[in-house]
């Protein structure tokens, strides 16, 4: 069963070690997710599944956030939850569930 949360996403900055730029508003996006201090669950990567938003100036986005398997844990997707998007292992940003 698929679950779609509203995320914030941020954007590292090229110069932090982040992408050169975000991806294009409205571009389907699936990277690597690791969500932040899940007992006992750290180091469980999953692939994310959003379309890209406008980015504001502080490099932030508001997306419709979904795990791209149907067998990911969607206990994961509760507000307040914190997770970090990779591209391979390269982190690229930060993000936290908001709705």
């Amino acid at each position: 069963m698929k679950k779609t949360v509203k995320a914030q996403i941020t954007w590292i900055s090229y110069s932090d070690g982040g992408r050169k730029h975000p991806p294009l508003a409205g571009t389907r996006y699936c990277p690597i997710v690791k969500f932040k201090n899940m007992k006992g669950k750290n180091g469980e990567y999953w692939s994310a599944d959003f379309v890209c938003s406008e980015v504001d100036k502080n490099h932030s986005a508001i997306v419709d956030f979904t795990f791209l398997s149907e067998y990911a844990p969607i206990d994961y997707l509760v507000k307040g939850n914190q997770f970090e998007l990779f591209e391979g292992n390269k982190k690229v940003a930060v993000g936290i569930i908001v709705e």
